[in-house]
């Protein structure tokens, strides 16, 4: 199975004005976005607002981002749904488009049980292996949404250790949890950090953001050079190169700050603002952001566009 590596963007699911999938708009982003210098492309995720789109609305968006299958970046297909038969149906429609990397969430709402997990991604695993084996499966954790069990580090490593999944993409901010993942699994696995607080106390720890297979980043859908440089001096134990990079996606990561809800809001604003050919309507009953936060947005993206003296961030 292919091992996936290195920088990914979470990249939104575009709508036009009157909050339907901007079909031209999501083709042209996510072209532009894979010929920057990240490794891959991350679909349907937080970013891409994926409790509030319908089953037909996922499909039609998977029928988008098919097209580019065939270019030699990986694009991780994120099945996550309200229910398991609805995410086995979109898993068997992402394997029949030709997606070669699969990825789940756990149903959000109810706690779940340590039984109900393994059940719900041995399950999503068997699809998988009725289509083909060789798919990589990724297992994303979110532990900010509390309603659903706290995933135990064993209950991943167990996962893994039965072949049904083969990464993590994980956004905890606990340290601890991550070391025993990556230390209880095999070099095959995919350690993958799903957020800059992670990455930064990895960093501040010394040595186990160099275990860090990749991220998966909001910020690097804006900034995918900053991000990509910035991992690079991450796993090769550059502490100069960190610490001349980490302020700008600080500074960047500081608009976080106006709370997760506003998570695919300013990711759309701000690839507005570098260039994208998009609107920045969220799925209803989300809200937009106030002028305020427009105008941090802005002055953040030009302040890292004036320290790389080009528009390329």
């Amino acid at each position: 199975m292919q091992k996936l590596q290195g920088i990914f963007g979470p990249i939104p699911t575009f709508l036009n004005n009157e909050g339907f999938i901007d079909f031209d708009g999501n083709e042209r982003s996510i072209k532009n976005l894979l010929e920057t210098d990240i490794d891959g492309l991350f679909i349907l995720g937080t970013t891409g607002e994926f409790p509030y789109f319908t089953m037909e609305e996922k499909k039609d968006y998977l029928n988008i981002v098919n097209t580019h299958l065939n270019q030699p970046k990986q694009i991780v297909c994120c099945v996550s749904h309200w229910t398991l038969k609805n995410a086995i149906e979109l898993t068997e429609f992402a394997l029949e488009k030709g997606f070669k990397c699969i990825s789940a969430s756990l149903p959000l709402y109810f706690p779940i049980s340590e039984e109900g997990i393994y059940e719900y991604y041995r399950v999503l695993r068997k699809t998988i292996d009725n289509y083909d084996a060789s798919i990589p499966f990724i297992f994303y954790h979110i532990p900010v949404f509390s309603a659903t069990i706290d995933v135990k580090p064993e209950i991943i490593i167990n996962l893994a250790d039965e072949g049904v999944i083969q990464g993590v993409n994980t956004s905890t901010s606990d340290l601890e949890h991550c070391r025993q993942i990556i230390e209880n699994t095999s070099e095959d696995f995919s350690f993958l950090c799903g957020t800059e607080s992670l990455l930064i106390q990895g960093y501040r720890d010394g040595k186990i953001n160099t275990e860090f297979d990749g991220g998966i980043f909001s910020g690097a859908n804006i900034m995918p050079y900053t991000y990509k440089i910035l991992f690079q001096a991450t796993i090769m134990e550059n502490r100069d190169e960190f610490a001349r990079i980490w302020p700008l996606v600080d500074e960047f990561i500081s608009l976080f700050d106006h709370g997760l809800t506003y998570l695919p809001q300013i990711t759309k604003y701000a690839m507005k603002i570098v260039g994208y050919e998009i609107e920045d309507t969220v799925k209803s009953p989300l809200g937009v952001i106030n002028n305020r936060i427009q105008k941090q947005t802005i002055s953040i993206i030009r302040s890292i566009q004036s320290f790389w003296g080009s528009m390329r961030i």
